[in-house]
């Protein structure tokens, strides 16, 4: 099982170009503690086997559609104390095998309906330690088999009618 560990650098930007010399070979990906800003859209495609991405502790504010297309056999994605303030919807629905994902010391205060569309083995959901505020209906849609979701120390204040709905499977 190949690793690249690229821990504690200074990369802002992550290419497809640099990233496709590996292709099929890499499993895990530590990006932790650099100074990206945005993943683009296809970052990470032609890293068919990667399964487990770590993007903790960088500048991310933004994250765009398809980021993360190509990810297939991805199961864990650990993205924690970044600054993605809005949590936009589909922004993670290609990761159909993705079973955790922590996005907590993120800064985000909203997140949109859909955000976590298409994670239907997502098990385990770390949101700790933001400023979220509101749970709306369909934040949590379509995970049914969610067994974990942490919403340690954030500002929920409104909780609507429906914002856990579908959430059967929760320990």
């Amino acid at each position: 099982m190949l690793s690249l560990n690229l821990l504690l650098n200074y990369i802002l930007l992550i290419g497809i170009i640099h990233l496709q010399i590996l292709q099929n070979q890499l499993k895990t990906l530590n990006l932790t503690n650099n100074s990206i800003e945005m993943i683009k859209e296809k970052t990470f495609q032609g890293l068919d086997n990667l399964v487990i991405l770590y993007l903790d502790s960088n500048k991310i504010f933004e994250i765009e559609t398809k980021s993360f297309e190509g990810l297939y056999q991805l199961e864990e994605l650990y993205m924690m104390n970044n600054f993605i303030i809005l949590l936009k919807a589909k922004r993670f629905n290609e990761l159909e095998k993705l079973k955790k994902l922590h996005l907590y010391l993120c800064n985000i205060n909203e997140i949109e309906s859909d955000a976590f569309q298409g994670l239907n083995e997502l098990t385990e959901l770390v949101l700790s330690f933001n400023m979220i505020s509101v749970i709306h209906n369909g934040t949590f849609s379509g995970l049914k088999n969610l067994k974990q979701l942490d919403l340690f120390l954030n500002r929920i204040k409104e909780i609507d009618l429906n914002g856990f709905k579908g959430l059967l499977e929760l320990n």
